[in-house]
């Protein structure tokens, strides 16, 4: 659906299981969700969809890791 990542459910998940390795799965929509993801240190996600209809570029997520 692309609305955004669930960063609450992760919060919540990290919390609870705090020896999980996580990947994000669904919702991710900009380099803005990636930056939220990050900042509760999940470290992978998908974007294969935000990728497919032109949401999010390579080169923005490229860019992005060199930053990060």
């Amino acid at each position: 659906m692309q609305k955004s990542t669930n960063v609450d459910l992760y919060i919540k998940l990290i919390d609870n299981f705090p020896e999980l390795d996580i990947t994000a799965s669904g919702g991710v929509s900009s380099i803005k969700d990636l930056e939220l993801l990050s900042k509760i240190e999940i470290r992978r996600a998908i974007v294969g969809k935000a990728l497919y209809e032109g949401h999010i570029t390579e080169k923005e997520i490229r860019r992005w890791l060199q930053n990060e």
